[in-house]
């Protein structure tokens, strides 16, 4: 677990594609953990001026690898009774996105990233996020990629169509969850993006309609200790949901099956359609209680 506070900015000395080599000041033990721009790796060498770690095939193909050059963030994985300033963070990655706006405030800027669609439903207005390991607060979500439609935040809940009235438009069938479009389809068990082929994640980024969007407004004292300061527009970002999102949406899922989980009801919706079950806000309420 991880904290998305930035302990040091490192210098990539190399990387062949699964082992990547760091000078850094921070020195690990063999077997540590530790975030690299948000992605939990292991190290497997350790050197006079820094150390490596090594990426699995399935950690070089869902991260920005084409930013493991230069400069990198780095956070040793934290201690039980360590103060937690940011939030829970597992460093598992659930999707690259990337930077479309960049605007300069009085004190601060805003950074606009577009993400795939299917994430959507696990972002919140006033959440968190991990974005390349730094954990920040989201200020708005918005739909269509950014560029125009509902903006969650200023709209409230109704706006988005998230109220109790709307929970026929969800599907809890087992196999996905769906707000108006935005699916869960996309996250496998373990919270990993499953669109994994780049050119299918070009598409999505550049298509309005399979893409969602969110604010994010960086400090100045986070721009100096991190390398936000020196993103730029169509730069790529590893993106981390919320941890306890992530979980909510997994009960939901298994909710909507058959057999519901013990002391979970699932209602009956006898709609022309046909006999279909479908969670109950008891339900609802049941499994929120949990966290």
């Amino acid at each position: 677990m991880f904290n998305g506070l930035i302990r040091e900015i490192a210098q990539v000395a190399s990387f062949s594609g699964d082992l990547l080599r760091l000078r850094a000041k921070y020195r690990p033990a063999l077997g540590d953990s530790v975030a690299v721009n948000g992605a939990c790796l292991s190290v497997t060498r350790l050197f006079a001026d820094g150390f490596t770690v090594q990426l699995s095939s399935e950690t070089a193909r869902v991260i920005a690898a084409q930013n493991l050059h230069g400069s990198v963030h780095i956070e040793p994985a934290m201690r039980i009774g360590d103060r937690i300033d940011g939030h829970l963070i597992q460093g598992h990655v659930d999707a690259v996105g990337e930077i479309y706006k960049i605007s300069k405030l009085a004190s601060g800027v805003d950074f606009f990233i577009r993400a795939p669609l299917h994430i959507a439903p696990l972002l919140a207005p006033k959440g968190s996020v991990a974005i390349d390991g730094v954990s920040l607060t989201i200020n708005e979500v918005l739909e269509s990629g950014g560029t125009h439609g509902r903006n969650f935040n200023s709209q409230g809940l109704d706006g988005g169509n998230f109220i109790r009235k709307e929970l026929r438009d969800a599907n809890f069938n087992g196999v996905g969850l769906n707000f108006n479009g935005a699916s869960l389809r996309g996250l496998n068990s373990s919270g990993s993006n499953s669109v994994r082929d780049p050119n299918s994640l070009d598409a999505n980024l550049t298509s309005e309609a399979q893409s969602c969007a969110i604010r994010l407004t960086i400090i100045p004292l986070t721009l100096k200790d991190t390398l936000f300061g020196s993103y730029k527009i169509g730069r790529r970002v590893n993106i981390e949901t919320d941890l306890l999102a992530r979980y909510v949406a997994a009960q939901l899922r298994f909710a909507g099956g058959r057999p519901a989980s013990r002391g979970i009801v699932v209602a009956r919706d006898t709609s022309a359609e046909g006999e279909k079950d479908r969670l109950s806000w008891d339900a609802v309420d049941k499994i929120l209680s949990l966290y």
